[in-house]
C-alpha cells in the first residue's frame, strides 16, 4: 500500500471509538462523511474510470490503476480548533492468482465512512460488508502498511475474487488536531501506480510547508483555491497539488535510504500559534534550519530561563569551576539530565527516589527537545566558563540540510571547543558525549552562541565526526558447560559507544540509575548503603511505601521478563535463571552498559549413540541470511546506524571423556576495506575457546562496495551453520 496513504490514517477514528457512538449517532456521521465525499470527488469521479493496466505490467500481480489523497487543514470558526478532513480512494486490478491470494483478506484501518466494491470484468459491482470485519493480531502483509502509522488494522474476507477483477475503495476521516502534522513519505509502494493525484487545501490559520525531492513531481497552486469547511470552493483555501503517473512498485534493498533514493514528499502544517507558524508567509517551500534555532530559543526563552535554574539547584557551583573542561561539562550535562527527568517523575515517586527508594522509573522515555536543551547548555556551559557553539543537523535517513521540511528532521546540539565535543539532547540514558543515530558523518552547521542573534552571524559548514567500529562494541563473554543434553550458559554482556543508545531503554527499564545520578551530583558515592539504610529506618512504612515496594517488585517481575525476552531474541532458552546489571552506562560515553545473566537450554546438543552434535555456529546468535537477489549486483549504497564490532569469546567446558572432532572448520578469516569476520578457535584440555569478531567497518557502504559487505555476512552466517562432534576418546 502506498506509503502516503496510510501515514494519512493516523487521523482517522478507530473502529472502537465509533462502537462507543449509538447506531444512530454512527449513522448520521456516515452520512455528513460520504456527503463531503461527493462534495470533494463529485458524484462521478471520471479520473477512476480507467480499467486496464499498461502491457509494460502485465506481468505484475496488481497494479494500482488509479488512486487520489485529498486532505484539508480546515479552520473551524466556532470551535476556535483547527482540523483536517481526508479522503483516499484507489482501484487496485487483480491480475494473476498470487493477487487473488494477496487479497482474499483486505487489511484496512477503520474510519468515519468507508467502502469496499468488488468490480467484476461484466461491469457488475458488489459490496462487500465491513461490519464482518474482525481485529487483526497478526503481522499486517507490507503492502498495507508503512513505517509510520501505528493505529489497529481489521481485514476482511473478500470471497470469489478472479483474475480481472478491481478492488474499488476508499475513506473518510476527520480529527482535530493540537500539534503539527509532519509528513515524509515516498510516492511508490510494493505494486506498481498508473496514476495518482494527491490534493492538499489549506485554509486561514494554517502554516504550510512541503517540498518534492529525488525527482518526485512539483506540486502546483491551483488558483480556483480550495474546499472549506462548509464544502465551499473558495479562493482563500489554497490548494496544492501533485499529480504523478507510471510509477513503478518500490525496490526493496536492505538498508536502503528510502528517503534519500526513492521520490518522496515532505509536508508539514502548523496550526495558527504553533512554532514556527508564520502569518505573513503561510505558504512555504521548504524550512530554513537556521531560522528554527534562532525562532527556537527565542520562542523558549522564558522556559530555558526556568530550565537553568532548575538545573542551578542540582549542581554546586563551587564545585563545578575546580573542575577540568571535561567534567565540568559532564557534570553540567548530567545536572541537565537529572532536572529534566524530574520535571517528568511525579512528586509523589520523586521523593521516594531521594529517600533512597526507587520505583519505575527508567522504563518511561522522556527526551528534551532540542531546542530548549541547546539554549539552556549554552546558557550554563557560559555561566561556569565554557565557550561554545550552537550546532545544526539533520540524520541522513532524511536527506540533506538544503532539503528539510519538516521540525523532525532537525535536531539541535553543542559543541565546546576545549573538549572537541559534540554534545546532543538527552534522552533518560543518553551519556555525555555520545552520539545520536543517523548524525555520524553528516554535514552540520555551526555559529558561536555570542552571534546567534547577531545579523551578520555567519554560520560554518562542518563535518560531522564519523563512526568508529572500534569505539561501537558489543562485546558477549560466554562460558558453557554440557551435561547430557543440557547446555548450561553463563553470560556477560556489554555495551558501548553508539550500542548503548540501542539497547539501554530494554536493560535499563525499571533500574535505579537515577538514585546513582543524585548521589553524584550530591557528592555521596555509596548509593546502595544508603538504600539499605532507609530500608532497616522504616520499620513501619506508610500505606503509600507498602503500596510502591509492591509496585516495585511487580516491575522486578517485568524486567525479568523483558531481559528474558532480549536474550531469547539470540539464543534458545528453556530455563532461564539469573540476571543482573553490573553498569548501567549513563555516566559518560566511556563507559558501558553491562549485563550478566544465565539460562539453560535442551535445543544445542543431539545425540548419536555416544557422541553429541553441538550447534556451536548457533552460540554468536542469530545472522543475516541474505536472499539470492541481495546476492547479486546492488543498486543503491546501504546505510548502517553507525560503524560497530560484535564480539563473542565462548569457553566450552566438554564433559569427561569426549573430544571434539571438527574444530579447523570454525576457522574462517574474511577481511577486506568494508567489513570482516574473523574466528579462531583453541583447546586447552577439556576446555575449548573459540572467539568471532564480526567488523562493519563504515557506516555507508556504496553499491559498488556491497560485493565486499556480502563476503563478510556471508562468511558470518556461514558459521552459525558449523557443528562439533564430541566423541569418546
Amino acid at each position: 500500500m502506498n506509503k502516503l496513504v496510510i501515514l494519512f490514517l493516523l487521523l482517522s477514528c478507530t473502529l472502537s471509538a465509533q462502537k462507543k457512538r449509538s447506531d444512530k449517532e454512527l449513522k448520521k456521521f456516515e452520512e455528513k462523511s460520504l456527503k463531503y465525499f461527493k462534495t470533494v470527488f463529485g458524484e462521478d469521479d471520471k479520473s477512476f474510470n480507467i480499467s486496464k493496466a499498461p502491457n509494460k505490467w502485465k506481468d505484475k500481480a496488481a497494479v494500482v490503476l488509479f488512486q487520489k489523497i485529498h486532505i484539508a487543514f480546515l479552520r473551524n470558526t466556532f470551535t476556535d480548533k483547527n482540523s483536517t478532513r481526508g479522503i483516499i480512494r484507489k482501484k487496485i486490478l487483480l491480475q494473476d492468482k498470487s493477487a487473488i491470494e494477496d487479497f482474499a483478506e483486505y487489511f484496512f484501518q477503520p474510519s468515519d465512512a468507508g467502502g469496499i466494491k468488488i468490480i467484476k470484468a461484466n461491469g457488475e459491482k458488489l459490496t462487500v460488508d465491513l461490519k464482518k470485519a474482525i481485529k487483526v493480531e497478526t503481522e499486517v502483509p507490507d503492502r498495507y502498511k508503512d513505517d509510520f502509522h501505528s493505529e489497529n488494522f481489521y481485514k476482511i474476507a473478500i470471497p470469489n475474487l478472479e483474475v480481472g477483477d478491481i478492488i474499488d475503495y476508499f475513506k473518510v476521516f476527520t480529527q482535530d488536531y493540537s500539534n503539527n502534522i509532519e509528513l515524509i513519505a515516498t510516492l511508490n509502494s510494493s505494486i506498481p501506480i498508473l496514476s495518482q493525484q494527491i490534493i492538499f487545501d489549506v485554509d486561514k490559520h494554517w502554516t504550510f510547508y512541503y517540498n518534492s525531492i529525488n525527482d518526485a513531481p512539483e506540486f502546483v497552486q491551483d488558483k480556483k483555491g480550495g474546499i472549506d469547511l462548509k464544502g465551499r470552493r473558495r479562493k482563500i483555501v489554497k490548494r496544492f497539488v501533485l499529480n504523478d503517473s507510471n510509477r513503478p512498485a518500490e525496490q526493496k534493498e536492505r538498508w536502503k535510504p528510502r528517503f534519500k533514493t526513492e521520490p518522496c514528499i515532505k509536508i508539514m502544517a502548523i496550526q495558527q500559534n504553533g512554532f514556527m507558524a508564520n502569518k505573513k508567509e503561510p505558504i512555504q517551500k521548504t524550512l530554513d534550519p537556521k531560522d528554527v534555532l534562532k525562532s527556537g530559543i527565542s520562542t523558549f526563552k522564558l522556559y530555558i530561563q526556568s530550565f537553568q535554574k532548575n538545573v542551578e539547584n542540582e549542581l554546586d557551583g563551587k564545585s563545578i569551576k575546580k573542575m577540568n573542561a571535561q567534567n565540568r561539562v559532564e557534570t553540567i550535562y548530567r545536572g541537565m539530565r537529572l532536572a529534566f527527568l524530574k520535571l517528568n517523575i511525579s512528586k509523589e515517586n520523586l521523593n521516594l527516589i531521594e529517600d533512597g527508594f526507587t520505583e519505575s522509573l527508567s522504563h518511561y522515555y522522556y527526551e528534551i527537545r532540542s531546542e530548549i536543551f541547546a539554549g539552556t547548555f549554552v546558557k550554563l556551559l557560559d555561566k561556569y566558563e565554557l565557550d561554545s557553539d550552537y550546532v545544526i543537523a539533520t540524520p541522513k535517513y532524511y536527506g540533506t540540510l538544503d532539503e528539510v521540511t519538516t521540525l523532525k528532521e532537525i535536531i539541535f546540539g553543542v559543541y565546546v571547543p576545549e573538549t572537541k565535543e559534540y554534545y546532543w539532547p538527552f534522552d533518560n540514558y543518553l551519556s555525555p558525549g555520545s552520539s545520536i543515530e543517523g548524525i555520524d558523518g553528516t554535514k552540520a552547521l555551526t555559529i558561536h552562541q555570542e552571534k546567534l542573534g547577531r545579523r551578520k552571524g555567519v554560520f560554518q559548514n562542518v563535518d560531522l565526526p564519523k563512526s568508529d567500529y572500534k569505539k561501537n562494541i558489543i562485546t558477549n563473554n560466554i562460558d558453557v558447560s554440557i551435561e547430557d543434553k543440557t547446555t548450561s550458559f553463563a553470560c556477560n554482556l556489554t555495551f558501548e559507544g553508539s550500542f548503548k543508545k540501542s539497547y539501554s531503554p530494554k536493560i535499563l527499564y525499571h533500574t535505579e540509575y537515577m538514585l546513582d545520578e543524585i548521589l553524584f551530583l550530591k557528592n555521596k558515592k555509596d548509593g546502595k548503603s544508603l538504600l539499605d539504610k532507609k530500608k532497616k529506618k522504616k520499620k513501619n512504612p506508610n500505606k503509600q511505601l507498602k503500596k510502591t515496594l509492591k509496585s516495585y517488585d511487580e516491575l522486578n517481575d517485568d524486567k525479568s521478563e523483558i531481559i528474558e525476552n532480549f536474550i531469547s531474541e539470540d539464543f534458545k532458552v528453556d530455563k532461564f535463571e539469573t540476571y543482573s546489571i553490573n553498569k548501567n552506562g549513563v555516566e559518560n560515553k566511556s563507559s558501558p552498559l553491562e549485563l550478566s545473566y544465565s539460562f539453560s537450554s535442551d535445543q544445542y546438543i543431539t545425540k548419536a549413540g555416544p557422541n553429541l552434535f553441538l550447534n556451536i555456529g548457533e552460540l554468536i546468535g542469530g545472522q543475516v541470511e541474505l536472499s539470492d537477489t541481495e546476492l547479486e549486483k546492488r543498486r543503491y549504497s546501504a546505510e548502517l546506524n553507525f560503524a560497530k564490532s560484535i564480539v563473542n569469546n565462548i569457553n566450552i567446558t566438554l564433559p569427561e571423556g569426549l573430544i571434539a572432532h571438527g574444530l579447523e572448520d570454525l576457522k574462517i578469516n574474511v577481511d577486506n576495506s568494508i567489513g570482516s569476520f574473523i574466528s579462531t578457535v583453541t583447546q586447552e584440555g577439556q576446555t575449548l575457546k573459540i572467539s568471532t569478531s564480526k567488523i562493519y567497518k563504515n557506516e555507508i557502504v556504496s553499491a559498488e562496495e556491497w560485493s565486499n559487505l556480502v563476503k563478510m555476512l556471508e562468511a558470518a552466517y556461514d558459521f552459525t551453520q558449523k557443528k562439533l562432534v564430541l566423541k569418546q576418546k
